[in-house]
């Protein structure tokens, strides 16, 4: 087991899982700027600004700019034209005329309008940068006015004519590119090199979470040692897997504790129980899952709700539940969701039951249990609650751990006190007519 333990404590993989877990110093943490979009915006226009103190004067800016013409011609857009890069023709406004961020390109008479999200791609996101791009076009006559979206969305993963999509995975590696390079243009000074290394962990935390493909990796690769430590766990307890950790390598014996109990769990075959207790009850569930198998989701209608959804204008699966399944726990959540297409329109049934819930809580005495999450191309994530937190799933077996979840879930259905119950009579309350039949409470149970 030795040698085989030991290539799983050396394997990158595992001491980036490691980081993700106890990270290290950062200065965005300690002034408590790594949440918020603002700051990467500043980031962004600093590393634009050819005269500012990175030291790489026109590098990025030039990157940028040919990254944005490539985006255009993919995205079905006017080209850009031919532009210069001197520091005294070149503007970078933060926050005027709301956009984000604008490259003003003063000799040339053009605009590149960028709109920022630290979040994926989503119609609304699309809506605005055309907003925005209208707005430009009044306020400035004679301009090239261009726009890009920003956000944490693959490039080409989805198509807005007219808009360069960018992905901040592209802005990530070029920052890095600069800061690896050994002869030219980079970032040289000391100083810089320290922020631009805490920024790169920074945009990692969007980009490569912990639970990603490497992870999936990491337990398919290390699967005999993995589950040999399993048995360890189960005959001897926590104290016995961190145990067999040498002394040189010993700050890593709870990260992998709670490696073994994680590569323990198998997401798919809790989704698989859940959805044949749900099939019991007369739902419809549907069942997808990301690339990396990671992350597995299970979303369902009961025929009621389907009809409520109907009565109320929509398709009938337009209001829904779902669960998220991962090694490390099981959330709820309800999401409201636009047919295919019908998201590009300026107001769709979706915007308007997201206009009255906001504007009509659904639970005043909980309104951060209901914060509207738009998820993406007319889907919003109205509630989303922990079901089985990993503390508690890394406990259980693999079979205690499905009828956990089970037991949980069906509580979390009958009462008539849950989230559950307020959440469905609120839609059941939106939909009626006064010429409907009214059901009892036995009947409605």
């Amino acid at each position: 087991m030795d040698e085989k333990l030991r290539t799983l404590l050396d394997d990158p993989r595992f001491r980036e899982y490691h980081r993700g877990l106890k990270p290290d110093f950062n200065a965005f943490d300690v002034l408590r700027n790594a949440d918020y979009e603002i700051r990467q915006s500043n980031v962004l226009a600093w590393l634009l600004r050819s005269s500012e103190t990175h030291g790489v004067g026109s590098a990025f800016l030039e990157w940028f700019v040919a990254h944005v013409r490539e985006r255009l011609r993919d995205g079905d857009a006017k080209p850009l034209p031919e532009l210069g890069f001197e520091a005294s023709s070149v503007a970078v406004w933060r926050e005027r005329d709301y956009v984000d961020a604008t490259l003003a390109f003063e000799r040339e008479k053009c605009l590149i309008a960028i709109e920022n999200k630290m979040s994926p791609a989503t119609a609304a996101h699309v809506k605005q940068v055309r907003r925005y791009e209208r707005e430009l076009r009044i306020r400035y006559p004679g301009h090239a006015v261009r726009s890009v979206l920003l956000t944490t969305s693959p490039e080409g993963s989805f198509h807005a004519p007219g808009i360069a999509n960018l992905s901040w995975t592209s802005v990530r590696d070029r920052i890095r590119a600069l800061l690896e390079r050994r002869e030219g243009r980079r970032f040289r000074a000391p100083g810089v090199r320290a922020f631009i290394r805490q920024y790169l962990v920074l945009l990692a935390r969007w980009l490569d979470p912990v639970e990603s493909h490497a992870f999936r990796t990491l337990l398919d690769e290390h699967r005999e040692i993995l589950g040999q430590l399993r048995r360890v766990l189960g005959e001897g307890g926590n104290a016995a897997v961190i145990a067999k950790v040498r002394e040189d390598r010993e700050i890593y014996g709870e990260t992998l504790l709670r490696l073994v109990k994680e590569s323990g769990q198998r997401p798919m075959d809790l989704r698989r129980a859940v959805s044949a207790y749900l099939h019991g009850r007369g739902s419809t569930p549907m069942s997808s899952q990301n690339p990396a198998g990671t992350h597995y989701w299970l979303t369902w209608t009961d025929p009621d709700l389907a009809e409520t959804a109907e009565r109320l204008g929509g398709r009938r699966d337009t209001l829904r539940w779902a669960l998220t399944f991962r090694h490390h726990g099981v959330w709820v959540g309800f999401f409201l969701q636009d047919p295919p297409g019908e998201a590009q329109r300026e107001e769709t049934l979706v915007d308007r039951l997201r206009a009255f819930v906001e504007a009509t809580p659904i639970n005043r005495q909980r309104p951060d249990d209901y914060s509207m999450e738009d998820r993406g191309f007319g889907g919003y994530r109205l509630y989303y609650t922990s079901l089985l937190p990993h503390d508690e799933l890394f406990a259980l077996s693999r079979s205690a751990a499905r009828t956990e979840v089970i037991r949980r879930l069906e509580a979390f259905m009958e009462s008539s006190e849950s989230e559950y119950a307020r959440i469905v009579d609120t839609f059941r309350c939106l939909a009626f007519r006064p010429e409907d039949p009214i059901a009892t409470s036995e009947e409605s149970a």
